[in-house]
């Protein structure tokens, strides 16, 4: 199989997906083919079903609440193996841009939510596409423990983060439009918001390979998390359409 390496995911009905794969990690880059991030896809055709299995994804996991799920379901429940997991407090959107790395940090304190959502990560025996509402938030944690337990570096955490901003500005525009309540300044991706998030958790929890153990995982789970992030493929293994080849 050839596992893609472009970051970005190009889906029809999907402006937010992206792959973890690529990014600086403490022992090279983060490996691909493993797991990739979006927005929740409505709709898949068989063209974008494919691009997702020329990432690896075999996976998905859900992080919206049950409302959600019911109200909009994944088109990929019925391509690949689901789960959803609803993390605690994610679907309450923060009023000022000051409560978002709260809230981020209130979605961590679900412990046997977070929990089976890192089992099943863990556990997947191939790639896992990762996705909530608009894939910055609840994702962003997710993705963000996943990334520190790699050893990415924080700048890099927070620059994947705000990919985001680009991706889904027009649609938080146009939903802030039709809800006057809603606060564009606190939906938008900011750097600065992901950073005192992991300034918060670290404080919290010490790092994410103790905050993994805390929960209950078991070490070689998070052995195994780790060695799937930190997975290293010699450039030798990449064929000139820039596919990886097992």
């Amino acid at each position: 199989m050839r596992i893609a390496t472009d970051r970005r995911v190009e889906l029809s009905s999907v402006r937010n997906a992206r792959s973890l794969g690529g990014l600086h990690a403490a022992s090279g880059r983060t490996a691909h083919g493993v797991f990739c991030r979006s927005d929740v896809p409505l709709s898949l055709t068989e063209e974008d079903i494919c691009v997702l299995r020329s990432y690896g994804i075999t996976h998905v996991l859900d992080l919206r609440s049950d409302a959600e799920v019911q109200a909009h379901p994944s088109a990929a429940k019925a391509c690949f193996e689901y789960l959803n997991v609803p993390l605690q407090g994610g679907d309450k959107i923060p009023q000022t841009r000051e409560e978002v790395p709260a809230s981020y940090l209130n979605m961590t304190m679900g412990t046997t939510q977070m929990a089976r959502a890192m089992r099943f990560l863990a556990d997947a025996p191939d790639g896992v596409l990762i996705h909530c509402t608009a894939g910055k938030d609840r994702t962003g944690v997710v993705c963000a423990i996943l990334l520190m337990l790699a050893g990415v570096t924080d700048d890099a955490i927070c620059e994947d983060y705000a990919q985001t901003e680009i991706y889904m500005e027009p649609v938080l525009v146009q939903l802030c439009a039709q809800n006057p309540a809603l606060n564009f300044d606190a939906l938008v991706a900011r750097k600065e918001n992901m950073q005192a998030f992991l300034d918060a958790f670290r404080e919290k929890w010490g790092g994410a390979e103790e905050y993994l153990l805390h929960i209950s995982l078991k070490p070689e789970q998070v052995e195994r998390l780790k060695a799937k992030m930190t997975g290293q493929r010699q450039k030798s293994e990449y064929d000139n359409e820039g596919f990886f080849r097992e």
